[in-house]
C-alpha cells in the first residue's frame, strides 16, 4: 500500500465500524515488507461481549480476529 491508500483504508475501517455504533482505533505497522493495518475496538471485560461483537462484524462483512490483550 501506498500512504495516501493506507490511510484511505484506515478511514474506511473507522466508518464501517462507527456506521455498526462501534469507535474503532487503527494502527499500522511493517512485515515482511508489507505494511499491516490492524483495526481495534475494546477492550471487553467480558468474552461474550467481545464474542458477540465478533458476530455482529462477520454478519457485515467485516473479517474478524478476537485477540486477548496481555495483562
Amino acid at each position: 500500500w501506498s500512504r495516501g491508500l493506507g490511510d484511505v483504508y484506515k478511514r474506511q475501517q473507522r466508518a464501517k465500524l462507527a456506521m455498526l455504533g462501534w469507535e474503532a482505533r487503527v494502527s499500522e505497522r511493517e512485515q515482511n515488507g508489507i505494511t499491516i493495518f490492524r483495526v481495534r475496538v475494546g477492550p471487553f471485560t467480558k468474552r461474550d461481549d467481545a464474542e458477540q461483537l465478533k458476530q455482529k462484524l462477520d454478519g457485515a462483512g467485516v473479517e474478524s480476529t478476537l485477540v486477548r490483550a496481555a495483562r
